[in-house]
């Protein structure tokens, strides 16, 4: 927090000179929210002030550890940018080079942003015959390419889903909506203007919603631009640069495998919106004309801008430490993952089993999958054989993966007497080796699967590797 603080109020102060801006973007990034908050005063109280709209906001995203990471080496990046872009010395470029190539071992994410933001400069630099960027853009092409093979995973692509998030905005965080009504009537009657007010409707709730009053910050910008006609600096244009592909990717993707993370690319776009936004309010601040109505201004600001506050933080970032070091401490699940995350090879494949069932089949095991969250990559830091992550993929067939957890279940209620005992672990064992499995994780002990080792044991859980 204390880095990311001191970084932000750098660069808003080096970028405009102007105090006050530094101080709205330090608050605005450790207090700011959406305007979520509106919902609640209109009716509906259960709400997520916090991340009703689609995004855990900045304060609240910074407790995932290499987000948090990834802002201070954004953040560092930036104050590079802005030192070369003022300077040209080809010593903070290279400065800059290492750590766009650097970053994809700390976050893929961050550097998608970066090598978005690198490549506006270079650009910029080949149009004004600048060349030594060619070959700081080589170096940099090297390292990513080293450190996004290595801490990217196998198989790590994105997935055309356009407008997922504000979808499950309407679905999952307003269900009184009735969004798949409203479609269902509304194209059954061929109403399609409708069906595109729909959509945009759940387009201005992820994008401005989100933003909270970030968006008035921006908003007076945008106009000062208009109304001066002038071009904003190549600075601004790399932060406006990174918060529209913080924004447009989680907006029209999916990630294969950990599908859901890539709306912590989105957690982003209202740090980035902070930083433009804050340049933005103390212009509306000094313009107001009177003594009176500059405090009125300021104190409308932070109503419009601290509701989301009280949630947000005292219910979640100050009591998150505490709550992560009990469950780590004391839940058997938690304490199964903090094994299992020990393994640096992240493509080692966890399979989690529910309970024994009679028979087997493959709708206990897909009711099973249903209720289950992807904790083996979210927390374990390794590939998921099946966990649910609330849609199903083309590229995760449910029946086969479901016949390959109910052959296992199969096997363990066999007494070892059955014909078909000898082929069904054969069987068994050939999924195991072909679908990369390394991990076996139970509710019950495994008897009859030979060639696997105990290593740790929570009751009611047990985890297994395979040998």
């Amino acid at each position: 927090y204390c880095i990311c603080k001191s970084k932000n109020a750098y660069i808003i102060f080096t970028w405009r000179k102007n105090l006050a801006a530094s101080l709205w973007a330090v608050l605005l990034v450790l207090f700011g929210g959406s305007f979520g908050w509106w919902l609640y005063l209109t009716g509906h109280p259960d709400v997520s002030v916090r991340s009703t709209f689609g995004l855990d906001q900045p304060a609240s995203a910074l407790l995932n550890p290499p987000y948090a990471l990834s802002v201070a080496i954004i953040l560092g990046a930036l104050i590079l940018m802005h030192e070369y872009l003022r300077t040209h010395k080809i010593g903070w470029l290279i400065l800059l080079g290492f750590f766009v190539g650097l970053t994809p071992m700390v976050k893929v994410y961050a550097g998608i942003l970066l090598v978005a933001a690198f490549s506006y400069i270079a650009i910029t630099d080949l149009l004004q015959k600048r060349f030594a960027v060619v070959w700081v853009g080589l170096l940099t092409g090297i390292l990513l390419t080293i450190t996004y093979g290595v801490f990217a995973g196998s198989g790590g692509y994105l997935l055309w889903a356009p407008l997922w998030a504000p979808h499950k905005v309407l679905i999952d965080g307003m269900p009184w909506y009735g969004y798949d009504e409203k479609l269902y009537t509304f194209g059954k009657f061929g109403m399609w203007w409708r069906i595109v007010q729909v959509e945009l409707y759940g387009i201005f709730l992820f994008v401005i919603g989100n933003l909270g009053t970030r968006v008035l910050g921006i908003a007076v910008l945008v106009l000062l631009w208009l109304r001066n006609r002038k071009m904003p600096s190549r600075f601004t244009m790399v932060l406006c640069i990174m918060m529209a592909t913080a924004l447009v990717i989680p907006l029209f993707f999916l990630q294969s495998i950990k599908v859901f993370e890539i709306i912590q690319m989105g957690w982003y776009y209202p740090l980035f919106a902070a930083i433009i936004g804050a340049a933005g309010l103390p212009w509306l601040v000094a313009h107001t004309p009177t003594a009176f109505g500059k405090i009125v201004m300021s104190l409308l600001l932070l109503v419009g801008t601290l509701p989301s506050t009280y949630e947000n933080v005292y219910h979640l970032v100050y009591p998150m430490p505490h709550k992560i070091k009990t469950n780590v401490t004391h839940d058997p699940y938690f304490q199964t993952m903090a094994i299992v995350s020990q393994d640096p090879d992240y493509d080692a494949t966890v399979l989690e089993l529910p309970v024994l069932a009679t028979p087997p089949s493959h709708l206990h095991v897909l009711s099973w999958y249903r209720v289950t969250l992807p904790f083996p990559a979210a927390i374990g830091n390794k590939r998921s054989f099946f966990h649910s992550q609330n849609i199903d993929f083309p590229n995760v067939p449910l029946e086969d993966r479901t016949g390959v957890i109910a052959q296992l279940l199969h096997l363990e209620q066999l007494t070892g007497r059955e014909a078909t005992f000898a082929a069904t672990l054969i069987s068994t064992k050939e999924t195991l080796s072909a679908n990369g499995i390394r991990y076996i994780i139970t509710q019950f002990s495994l008897k009859n699967l030979n060639g696997t080792d105990e290593i740790f044991s929570s009751p009611p859980f047990f985890l297994y590797k395979v040998k």
